[in-house]
């Protein structure tokens, strides 16, 4: 069946429009997921930044450590995001889970830098994780830290990678069976012409050579 030329172009072109396909394909699905991690951090960085000043502006107004922590839990809603404050010492004094009961979990206090947050992922139980944002916080000179920890689930990041995967499943061997199917058809029609000649030029023998080729349009090649 190769050696027809029609079976021939048919899989060349399917070919490289599979080869296209992949390509952007991948391409699509390596930028979405740069794109939905970043604006993870990028969100979890605001958080924090969030828990940050509503803590400084409590303690301004006089309350005490525990008061302030409760204070900004109770006034903050993150969307799916857990938030804990912890002291200096790494003891909680206030947190919020998310609607799935995740919590977030204190890392080694000698990972967490002042100022701008650490992020880091947190492996889970049936491989999901979390994205985790961790800062300290000072207060003043006089005033113990608060280490400030957020966090988000992976899930929502990787059921939409996942749909993309399936839509890319579906969609990308359907378009080629289709192209497969449509190129065929128009490599058979393109090359009729010369199946006719071919046919004719057959039928010329010795006793029949005033019969020409039918050239049904002089100008194609």
């Amino acid at each position: 069946m190769l050696d027809s030329i029609r079976t021939r172009l048919t899989l060349w072109y399917v070919s490289v429009l599979a080869l296209a396909l992949i390509v952007f394909s991948a391409g699509v699905y390596l930028l979405l997921a740069g794109n939905l991690r970043r604006r993870m951090d990028e969100s979890l960085r605001t958080s924090a930044e969030s828990i940050a000043i509503s803590l400084v502006r409590e303690r301004d107004e006089g309350e005490t450590e525990a008061e302030a922590a409760h204070s900004t839990v109770d006034e903050l809603h993150l969307l799916n995001q857990a938030m804990a404050i912890f002291d200096a010492e790494g003891r909680l004094l206030e947190e919020k889970v998310t609607s799935g009961n995740d919590h977030a979990r204190l890392p080694p206090l000698d990972s967490i830098p002042p100022g701008d947050p650490r992020l880091y992922t947190e492996p889970g139980g049936a491989g999901e994780g979390q994205r985790v944002a961790a800062r300290r916080v000072n207060i003043g000179e006089a005033s113990p830290p608060y280490l400030i920890v957020v966090s988000q689930p992976l899930e929502t990041v990787t059921e939409e990678l996942a749909m993309l995967r399936r839509v890319f499943l579906i969609a990308v061997p359907l378009a080629l069976l289709l192209a497969g199917l449509g190129g065929f058809f128009l490599a058979r029609k393109s090359l009729a012409p010369v199946v006719t000649m071919s046919e004719q030029a057959r039928r010329i023998s010795a006793e029949n050579l005033e019969q020409r080729l039918p050239v049904i349009n002089p100008r194609d090649e």
